[in-house]
């Protein structure tokens, strides 16, 4: 967040909250620009480039039910206790925000 925060000094995008600023557009488009560059500098194929990103400030709570600007955590259910992804609880909160990738990751 704190590069993110950077940037948008640098580009005089003015928001009010972290949320604010990973829910623009501008700064979406920023990052995926980047991971994009990224992905082709090291030989990724077409199929293998991201088509859509969300930023999630993880703000949220880091324990009890989680929201969609929760960070991933053990305590919140994000994680399991060994750090791996809790994709069946991940795909529950967070299915605002991936459905919305999912219509534009179809081509």
């Amino acid at each position: 967040l704190v590069e993110l925060q950077k940037w948008a000094a640098s580009a005089a995008l003015s928001y009010n909250t972290p949320e604010g600023l990973c829910r623009s557009t501008a700064a979406e488009k920023q990052v995926l620009t980047s991971l994009l560059a990224a992905g082709k500098k090291g030989g990724l194929a077409a199929n293998e480039m991201l088509c859509a990103i969300a930023l999630i400030s993880g703000s949220g709570p880091t324990s009890g039910a989680p929201n969609c600007n929760s960070a991933w955590t053990p305590e919140n259910g994000g994680l399991t206790a060994s750090n791996k992804l809790n994709r069946k609880t991940i795909q529950e909160n967070y299915a605002t925000v991936f459905e919305p990738l999912r219509r534009k990751g179809i081509r």
